[in-house]
């Protein structure tokens, strides 16, 4: 038997009987390995193995232990979520028991969940800073009196009312509550910032504030003081240049995105650029991502409000469109890096919202196919 390589088949030297070539071994990870996006964008997928919440001395373990004990640590330490990131998974969740996937994912997409719930610095044990979050801090370095704090745990902090200590404790409010009423804030805030918001934003808001068992009047005072340390949060990320809320018109918002997605194609051909093997093809790589985002436009001018591309910040937009059309070329491994890093993104962000997006809508994002 031997393999003929243009076919791809084994071929008998004898009779000339052919058959399938073996699969080769897999020695690459695939896209998205390491999490997983079928529903929570939160939840990492971890391999199950813990060393133990207690503290061990790496001098009481055998020597040919050390290495792997640390390869766990580390892998531990950043493949678990930390106790923010649990928070805004359940306010995810939260949202979409009581509205739907598309407000959840309409409200992670902006940022406004991880802006909201996950801290700008590590706060809080076990938290790590997602690149967003150290770009934000390192451009508040050199503006004076800008402290960041996570906004909903300021809150979360000053639920309890009450002149004695007792009646201080008896108002407090559980977990759950907490989270359906920062849940209820962050959808108010959203319908204020995206005035096209994806549903009727009153009714799930209310929903929410029915959701915490508390009296509707209780429930509503403490929505606003989560609202006011939330919007605060926004406001200086606003003063930074990380947050832009959708303008009333939806004609100058919609100029403002195509000059901002103009921005961010001239920076990411810029840092493709520098990959020599990509040259040759970088010109109809970018004429592809133009043709995706053109039919991206004209999804939203069709579907409105209902359009899974309207919400999309300039640089998902504009990093969905160019890694797509890597994608159909069978260009994009290997520089989803280099992407993350001239966005600004995560690198699981762009290949994990394809995924998503192509399992409920693939109209605008594969206009090619």
């Amino acid at each position: 038997m031997c393999l003929h390589e243009h076919r791809g088949e084994l071929e008998c030297m004898h009779c000339g009987l052919t058959a399938p070539a073996p699969s080769q071994p897999m020695s690459y990870v695939p896209e998205g390995h390491g999490t997983t996006r079928t529903g929570n964008p939160y939840h990492k997928e971890a391999t199950g193995s813990t060393i133990g919440t207690g503290q061990v001395d790496l001098r009481d373990v055998p020597a040919k232990h050390r290495a792997m004990y640390r390869r766990l640590d580390k892998h531990n330490t950043y493949a678990k979520p930390s106790q923010p990131q649990h928070q805004a998974a359940k306010v995810w969740d939260v949202i979409a028991d009581e509205n739907g996937v598309a407000l959840a994912n309409a409200m992670y997409d902006v940022n406004l969940l991880d802006d909201l719930i996950r801290p700008i610095r590590p706060d809080s044990k076990g938290s790590t800073l997602t690149p967003r979050a150290k770009a934000i801090l390192a451009a508040a370095e050199a503006v004076e009196g800008i402290e960041f704090v996570q906004p909903s745990g300021r809150w979360c902090r000053s639920t309890s009312t009450g002149r004695t200590q007792a009646e201080r404790e008896a108002s407090k409010l559980t977990s759950e509550q907490k989270v359906a009423l920062i849940a209820a804030a962050a959808v108010a805030l959203y319908a204020e910032c995206y005035p096209q918001a994806p549903s009727n934003m009153a009714a799930t808001q209310t929903r929410l504030l029915e959701r915490s068992g508390l009296d509707m009047k209780v429930a509503q005072r403490h929505m606003r003081k989560a609202k006011t340390a939330m919007k605060k949060h926004l406001g200086v990320l606003f003063r930074l240049g990380f947050f832009v809320p959708r303008a009333r018109n939806a004609a100058s918002h919609a100029q403002w995105v195509d000059d901002q997605v103009g921005l961010h194609l001239e920076n990411v051909a810029r840092v493709l650029s520098q990959d020599r093997s990509l040259t040759r093809h970088l010109d109809s790589v970018m004429r592809d991502a133009a043709k995706r985002l053109d039919a991206m436009k004209a999804v939203d001018e069709t579907l409105g409000s209902d359009s899974p591309y309207l919400h999309l910040p300039p640089a998902k937009r504009a990093g969905l469109a160019v890694y797509c059309a890597l994608h159909a070329k069978g260009l994009e491994r290997g520089r989803r890096a280099l992407l993350a890093k001239a966005l600004i993104l995560c690198d699981d962000t762009l290949p994990l919202l394809r995924e998503r997006l192509l399992t409920t809508y693939e109209h605008g994002l594969e206009p090619l196919s």
